[in-house]
């Protein structure tokens, strides 16, 4: 295959599937970096990259697919319109527990678990002003 064809999304797409159906997290994981990286990426990739490693269970898959689905949706707003943030991230710290409580993870592992879980809720913060707002809006109603 020539190398235009190889960094195409759909490409990498199915090299994903077939790296998720041999049980290689390394391969799957570099086509994730390909299909989100592509200028042409059409989110559609993204969430059914989730979707097949939801299936196959491979929960490092699925949380590097949902953090790539999270970075597109802060970067590019526009094109995940219909994309409930809070919610992406709500699914992706509740893996990212789940794979933190499971003892076989070297301590380098549960660390870099940790440092990611703050990073997400980092990105889920409000920003500055944002309650200092509301109350003003809100004040008024209650009088």
């Amino acid at each position: 295959m020539d190398e235009a064809t190889l960094n195409e999304p759909m490409t990498a797409y199915l090299a994903f599937q077939v790296a998720l159906k041999q049980g290689n997290t390394d391969c799957a994981l570099t086509c994730l970096e390909k299909i989100s990286m592509s200028p042409s990426c059409n989110p559609q990739y993204l969430y059914a990259c989730c979707l097949e490693a939801q299936k196959t269970q491979d929960k490092i898959s699925t949380i590097e697919a949902l953090r790539h689905l999270v970075l597109k949706r802060c970067s590019d707003s526009h094109s995940l319109r219909d994309v409930h943030l809070p919610a992406l991230l709500r699914i992706l710290i509740r893996l990212e527990v789940s794979v933190l409580s499971d003892d076989k993870r070297s301590n380098a592992d549960r660390c870099s678990l940790v440092e990611d879980l703050c990073n997400v809720f980092k990105t889920g913060k409000a920003p500055s002003g944002f309650y200092l707002t509301i109350s003003r809006l809100i004040s008024p109603m209650n009088q």
